[in-house]
């Protein structure tokens, strides 16, 4: 769909202030007419609900900014990785073990299974009143708080 002439023109009028005003955010010529460019873009495929009696130089800024606000959105959510980086990283991550958690389950399991005479009493056991405390055995079977 084409805008008609009406909206054209005093469009094409406000590019150079549109494009003062792209330089006054990005600090760059180029980005700038890149971001003059989305600015267009976006007007131009919705010159319908613009309304003519309010100013083009206050809409077209604000399409201006919200497309800067949306590729400074998008640059944040990009992250350029260096591959070099990454394999050191994994690397370093491969050559430490970390907690053995077979070696846990282990030590939790070996109460179990000692027989019944060399067992102290379940692991929350209340001592003269106080809080649940947990109990350990000892190399010499006795049970420690």
């Amino acid at each position: 769909m084409q805008a008609p002439d009406c909206f054209r023109d005093p469009l094409l009028a406000t590019i150079s202030r549109l494009r003062r005003y792209a330089r006054s955010l990005v600090f760059d010529a180029g980005s700038a007419d890149d971001l003059v460019q989305t600015a267009l873009e976006r007007a131009l495929s919705h010159w319908h609900p613009f309304d003519q009696r309010r100013d083009l130089l206050v809409w077209l800024p604000s399409i201006a900014h919200n497309a800067f606000l949306d590729q400074r959105r998008r640059d944040s959510r990009l992250s350029i990785l260096d591959p070099a980086g990454i394999e050191n990283q994994q690397d370093a991550l491969r050559s430490d073990p970390g907690v053995d958690v077979g070696l846990r389950i282990d030590l939790l399991a070996a109460p179990c299974r000692l027989a019944a005479p060399r067992r102290r009493g379940p692991c929350g056991l209340r001592a003269r009143g106080a809080a649940p405390r947990r109990f350990w055995l000892r190399a010499g079977g006795q049970a420690a708080a």
